[in-house]
C-alpha cells in the first residue's frame, strides 16, 4: 500500500512551475488592469461636485441702465454709469447752413430699461481662468434659497488672472418699460431673492453674488422726477 502511494505522489517537473506561475501572475495582473480601469471609469463618470471656492464675488452695485433709439444724424448715444449717473451730452453734429444754429441737441428715446451688476469676481486659484458668457445665470429665492432662471446676461468672456480680482458686467436693459422707475424695476425682479448664482458647466464652477440695494445717483433722472413729486406733495 505504501509503495502505491509513493508511484502517485510524483514530483513534478521542474519546467512545470515556471508556467504556472506565469499564469498566476498573468491572471494576477490582468484582474489589477480591469480593476484600475473601472475605478478611472467610475470616477469619470461619477457627477463631479460644483467648485464654490475658486472663484468668489467679493463686491457688488447695482445700478439702472436704459436703452434706447437717437436720430441717426447725431453723433452721440448717451451711456449710463454703473452707479445710474448718465455721462454729460454733448451736441450733435453741426448743420452746414449759414443761419443753422452751431449744433442740433440730441433727441433720444427711451424705449426700454433694467438693471446691471458691477461684480468684482476674485480668482483664489493658481492658475488663470476665463469665464464664459455662456455661464447659466440664476437667482436664489430669499429665506428657501430656490433656485429659478434669470434675465440676466454676462456682458463677455472675463479672463481672471490666478490670485487677481476682475470687475465683470451682469445686465439687461430691456426687461422693464421705458421711462419706469428704476426702483420699481429693481423690486419686481430682484426684490424676493438675495443671490444671484452663475454655473459654470464646463469648468464646474458656482459663484454666488449677493444682491445688493440698487443705486441711483443724485443726478438721475429717475431722482430728479421723485424729488419733484414729493415737493409738490409739501
Amino acid at each position: 500500500m505504501a509503495s502505491d502511494l509513493k508511484d502517485v505522489r510524483k514530483p513534478m517537473p521542474a519546467w512545470i512551475r515556471p508556467i504556472i506561475l506565469c499564469f498566476a501572475c498573468g491572471i494576477g495582473v490582468g484582474v489589477a488592469v480591469i480593476s484600475t480601469n473601472a475605478l478611472i471609469h467610475y470616477c469619470q463618470s461619477r457627477p463631479k461636485a460644483w467648485d464654490r471656492k475658486s472663484i468668489r464675488a467679493t463686491f457688488a452695485d447695482a445700478g439702472p441702465v436704459d436703452e434706447g433709439d437717437v436720430a441717426d444724424d447725431l453723433d452721440f448715444v448717451p451711456v449710463v454709469r454703473p452707479d445710474g449717473s448718465l455721462i454729460p451730452q454733448r451736441s450733435g453734429k453741426k448743420s452746414s447752413g449759414p443761419n443753422a444754429s452751431t449744433a442740433r441737441p440730441l433727441k433720444f428715446t427711451e424705449t426700454g430699461s433694467g438693471v446691471s451688476f458691477s461684480v468684482d469676481l476674485q480668482n483664489a486659484t493658481g492658475a488663470d481662468v476665463t469665464i464664459p458668457k455662456t455661464v447659466i445665470i440664476m437667482q436664489a429665492t430669499r429665506g428657501t434659497h430656490t433656485l429659478h432662471s434669470s434675465l440676466l446676461w454676462l456682458a463677455g468672456d472675463y479672463f481672471i488672472p490666478a490670485g487677481h480680482a476682475v470687475s465683470a458686467t451682469l445686465e439687461n436693459s430691456g426687461f422693464c418699460q421705458a421711462n419706469e422707475d428704476p426702483r420699481q424695476c429693481f423690486d419686481d425682479h430682484f426684490k424676493a431673492d438675495d443671490e444671484i448664482v452663475l454655473f459654470d458647466q464646463s469648468q464646474k464652477y458656482e459663484i454666488h453674488i449677493s444682491i445688493p440695494p440698487i443705486r441711483i445717483s443724485k443726478d438721475s433722472p429717475a431722482n430728479q422726477t421723485e424729488k419733484a413729486a414729493h415737493m409738490g406733495g409739501h
